[in-house]
């Protein structure tokens, strides 16, 4: 039986993988084992946030009422609706680590890391977290349009910034990504 890809994960994949795909044509040495890791580091750099809400729920805050009904959608195995219910209840869950402007930042200096120490040897480290970095951009601009806020994002420094500071820093964040990805 054919399942379609959930809504959820279309831009993300397109994402991950368009960045596979530069990065494996435009490496120097490459093989089909490197070409392959370098898609899975964008596959699990793509689907990588949804799992700290599995995380939380097991681990950090078991007895949440958002955990509670996601370890139900896990025992069931209704993994689709799991994922629904990630879309539904996005912005419910509140401060989450990887969803966060810190881990955001030493994200981008551990992409600039990988390119600049090995230039590109270890080709799923350097997909994954350029892949992490690339959506995590992405479900922050999606919030920024929606909610008109990043507050959540920024919970670890405790500030209150207005509409435009936040769209500077999504802008100086995609200059990152941009230059990361000019790098290789």
């Amino acid at each position: 039986m054919f399942v379609p890809l959930p809504q959820r994960y279309k831009v993300p994949l397109l994402i991950g993988l368009t960045i596979a795909i530069g990065i494996v044509v435009f490496s120097s040495n490459i093989n089909i084992y490197k070409a392959v890791l370098a898609v899975l580091g964008a596959i699990v750099g793509a689907v990588f946030l949804d799992i700290e809400y599995i995380l939380q729920a097991y681990m950090i805050d078991p007895y949440n009422e958002h955990s509670v009904r996601i370890k139900e959608y896990i025992s069931s195995k209704k993994f689709l609706g799991l994922i629904r219910y990630f879309d539904e209840a996005e912005y419910r869950f509140g401060e989450m680590s990887i969803r966060s402007a810190a881990f955001q930042i030493l994200l981008a200096l551990f992409g600039f890391y990988f390119i600049a120490a090995a230039k590109g040897s270890n080709l799923f480290a350097l997909c994954l977290s350029i892949s992490l970095f690339a959506n995590l951009l992405y479900f922050q601009i999606l919030e920024l349009v929606s909610t008109k806020t990043l507050s959540r994002w920024f919970w670890l420094f405790d500030i209150e910034m207005s509409f435009g500071a936040y769209k500077v820093y999504v802008a100086i964040m995609f200059g990152m990504l941009v230059l990361q990805l000019c790098n290789l």
